[in-house]
C-alpha cells in the first residue's frame, strides 16, 4: 500500500474483526493478517472496505519472523 492514508496492521481477523471495522471508520486502512481462516479474513476485509478503507489481507503466522516482515512489506 502506498499512499498517504494511516494504515493500521489487525492481527487475527477472527478475533479482530470489530477493531478492524472500528479503524477503517476512523479513517484507517487496513492490513488483516490471518494464519488458518482465509473466509473470515476476506469477510473482515468486506466489511473494512464497507466502511470505505482500503483492506488487504496477508496470510502470516506472527510467531514466524519471516512472515512479520512479509506483513510489513506488504503494509508500507
Amino acid at each position: 500500500m502506498t499512499h498517504e492514508r494511516r494504515v493500521a496492521i489487525v492481527t487475527g481477523t477472527s478475533l479482530g474483526h470489530a477493531a478492524a471495522i472500528g479503524l477503517a471508520q476512523d479513517g484507517f486502512d487496513v492490513v488483516l493478517t490471518f494464519r488458518g481462516y482465509q473466509a473470515a479474513a476476506a469477510q473482515c476485509a468486506d466489511a473494512v472496505r464497507a466502511a470505505g478503507a482500503i483492506a488487504l489481507t496477508v496470510k502470516a503466522d506472527m510467531d514466524d519472523d519471516g512472515d512479520r516482515q512479509a506483513v510489513v512489506s506488504a503494509t508500507v
